[in-house]
């Protein structure tokens, strides 16, 4: 559960590291946003007002935006640099306004009042039942729904812990531990705060980088601020080259880190797993669907 201060952490992280996320991992999520968008047009027609929730630099919303040309979009964000960047992203789209909001206090929306409410990649950095709760007010009741994904296998994930345990073993996290898997619980997490969950969707794909050392300022993105403060990061990255290399030439590994030797440029990352469910006040007339 996120606090005040861990927020805070996170706008500072995202505005320190925007770019790299901007120029490496945020266009690769175009899979999830399809099938965010796909649940919707399952769901309901025609959307009159949709938030999009963790924008980052601005999507899935100006991707909603464009598929629901009558629906009014919001993107919202708790970092000023990505709102910055979704506001240069989405200009010329008449249809889609962007607002620096935490997903906690969404004081800009009335009651009961949203069709849908997107979170790609960001219900994990959030105080869940906060969050979930003002979602729980915004929704129009008797149709309104929440899509949310997150991921459940993160092969960088243990890259990163890899490197820490090996330059800086204090900042190393809970060996075998995904700190942004939030899955576990959230079912009970939607269905205390008055969501029925509707449909499952289980996607994946690779993270692919032109070179290593922007593979490395990605995969290292939550702690990047931090290496650079205690002059770890050279040594870092000296270690995540030994690693890649190690695990690409393991066939066990060989879906983790695939490097081509030629320019030793590191291409792919994965496959990185995600889950993307849809869910509806428990008031709402939608029927529970089926896993896909």
């Amino acid at each position: 559960m996120a606090t005040f201060l861990q927020e805070e952490r996170i706008t500072n992280i995202f505005e320190d590291a925007s770019n790299v996320y901007e120029t490496t991992f945020f266009a690769q999520h175009r899979p999830t946003w399809n099938i965010i968008i796909n649940h919707i047009v399952e769901q309901i027609t025609e959307p009159r007002l949709i938030i999009d929730l963790a924008s980052g630099p601005g999507e899935p919303a100006l991707s909603l935006a464009k598929r629901f040309p009558e629906a009014q979009v919001f993107a919202t964000d708790i970092a000023p640099d990505m709102i910055a960047k979704c506001e240069k992203l989405t200009a010329g789209t008449p249809n889609i306004q962007c607002r620096l909001a935490s997903a906690e206090r969404l004081t800009f929306i009335e009651d009961a009042s949203v069709d849908v409410v997107t979170i790609s990649y960001g219900l994990m950095f959030m105080d869940r039942p906060r969050a979930l709760a003002e979602i729980r007010r915004i929704l129009k009741p008797g149709g309104g729904i929440l899509i949310a994904s997150i991921f459940t296998s993160l092969p960088e994930i243990h890259i990163a812990q890899q490197v820490l345990k090996d330059v800086a073993p204090d900042l190393a996290f809970k060996p075998d531990s995904n700190p942004l898997d939030c899955e576990q619980g959230l079912e009970n997490e939607l269905q205390t705060a008055g969501f029925n969950l509707i449909k499952q969707s289980i996607g994946q794909f690779d993270y692919v980088f032109p070179d290593t050392f922007k593979a490395f300022n990605a995969l290292m993105l939550a702690v990047r601020p931090t290496l650079i403060r205690l002059h770890l990061f050279d040594s870092a990255y000296n270690a995540f080259l030994q690693l890649a290399h190690i695990r690409n030439a393991d066939e066990v590994d060989h879906n983790l880190i695939s490097i081509d030797s030629s320019t030793n440029s590191l291409t792919t990352v994965g496959p990185n797993v995600f889950h993307v469910y849809t869910a509806c006040p428990s008031s709402s007339h939608l029927a529970v669907a089926s896993s896909s």
